[in-house]
């Protein structure tokens, strides 16, 4: 329920069916979400609860029937499914009722009979809810999006690992989505009650006794450390202090009461514990497995299913429009480099579904962002061609710039701290806009100064 409305998922490939059944269902009082197909339509219930869902069969790439069924195959899926198309059958119908869907619609279908169908299937659904046990659960519904062999890969490796207790450092290069498969190795081994605490020192003053009361909550569950390249001198000894403490405990009698430590680390750390920046000890304390996640690059065969799960998540996160992605469009994003990885993705759909133009992205749509990350890092934004720029919606321009701007500064300072008190940002904050930009944080700015944190 959103605000005591009933939510109702909207599935169908026609925009204009998709507006006038969402006007109606809005003047009966709904609050409605629309999706254009399954990739979409799967991505929109993992991200939200349901009261119901009306689908269409002929939906292009996977179509209605097989979505269904795939839904019917997983545990605690128990949203009303009313299934509704303009080419249908006694035959389809039965079928449909047969796997698990609420009822059938044939198209063109009233108002009226559209209204009370929904609202019965909402009821039957709130009857089934109410059966359920109430379970206390902090878990984040996280996953893989993709389907080449290295996703199925990783995620047998993710099985694997997750059956054991030893601690694991994830490997992987910035915006490959570290923190997603450190959390599915927690979640795959132990119970919903089991706490998983996340332990950022880019966020915590190291001084503060929340530190410890942070371990402390982590007993018999996972401590997460993201992004220990990162750390600076001082950091990386107090780092080293908790994780050879807590490697202790797993040795003694108290070893039941001993959190798992999982930390995510850069690709690019052998360079730093070369060089001398980063303490190798670290290393190999929490590395007792390591888990290499791939750069988006290795696995572009997924861009179709990642496009269709992240521009449902921008319209369901920032309330931006659902288009869809040409042939085209699609295999120019296939052919990118995707340096950032999928914060990068994440950017340039960003900016594709907040410009104006029509419903089906095009690749002439999505090139000039490609080409302007494309641009090699020593440019700046005027190398690039500022004619380019100037013709720009507004927000995109802006984003470019921020891009150029930052990395025009990476160079010029010494530390983060220094970067961030130029800029006028939080470290967290700066953080974070580097990351959205596709910017990848080394471990370090390239001199002894070079801490993340601040400090020497």
């Amino acid at each position: 329920m959103i605000a005591g409305r009933a939510h109702i998922l909207v599935v169908d490939d026609e925009l204009d069916i998709r507006e006038l059944v969402a006007d109606i269902l809005e003047d009966y009082g709904y609050a409605v979400t629309t999706v254009h197909d399954a990739f979409a339509a799967s991505s929109a219930v993992r991200l939200n609860r349901f009261d119901a869902i009306l689908l269409d069969i002929w939906l292009p790439g996977k179509d209605g029937i097989t979505l269904l069924k795939e839904w019917g195959q997983q545990s605690g899926f128990d949203t009303p499914v009313v299934m509704m198309s303009a080419h249908g059958s006694a035959q389809v119908a039965v079928e449909s009722v047969r796997l698990g869907a609420y009822d059938y619609l044939e198209k063109p279908v009233s108002a009226g009979r559209l209204e009370i169908t929904l609202r019965n299937a909402v009821k039957s659904g709130s009857v089934k809810s109410d059966k359920k046990k109430p379970v206390a659960n902090d878990r984040v519904d996280l996953h893989l999006v993709g389907t080449s062999k290295r996703m199925q890969s990783l995620r047998q490796q993710i099985e694997v690992v997750a059956s054991t207790n030893a601690n694991v450092l994830v490997v992987g290069p910035i915006g490959s989505g570290k923190r997603t498969v450190a959390r599915m190795i927690h979640d795959k081994n132990y119970d919903e009650e089991v706490p998983f605490i996340e332990l950022d020192w880019l966020q915590i003053d190291d001084e503060n006794p929340e530190v410890s009361d942070l371990i402390a909550e982590a007993k018999n569950g996972t401590i997460l450390i993201p992004d220990i390249h990162t750390y600076g001198g001082h950091r990386q000894n107090i780092l080293l202090g908790v994780v050879s403490a807590l490697s202790a405990m797993s040795g003694e009698s108290s070893a039941a009461d001993a959190p798992r430590i999982i930390a995510t680390v850069c690709d690019t750390i052998d360079t730093a514990v070369e060089s001398g920046r980063f303490r190798p000890e670290i290393l190999n304390r929490i590395a007792e497995i390591t888990v290499h996640v791939p750069a988006l690059r290795e696995y572009t065969e997924d861009i179709p299913e990642l496009v269709g799960y992240f521009t449902d998540f921008l319209n369901q996160s920032e309330n931006l429009r659902y288009k869809q992605f040409s042939t085209a469009a699609l295999n120019c994003m296939r052919n990118h480099s995707w340096g950032g990885n999928l914060p990068e993705l994440i950017s340039v759909l960003r900016q594709v579904l907040a410009g104006g133009g029509n419903e089906t992205v095009s690749d002439i749509d999505v090139k000039p962002l490609l080409v302007a990350r494309a641009v090699p890092l020593q440019q700046n934004l005027s190398d690039s061609g500022d004619e380019f720029f100037y013709s720009l919606p507004l927000r995109e321009a802006r984003a470019h710039f921020e891009r150029a701007y930052l990395l025009r500064n990476l160079k010029r300072f010494n530390s983060y701290s220094d970067l961030a008190e130029m800029t006028g940002l939080h470290r967290t904050s700066l953080f974070r806009k580097l990351r959205e930009h596709g910017i990848e944080l080394g471990p370090g700015l390239g001199s002894t100064k070079n801490n993340p944190d601040g400090s020497s």
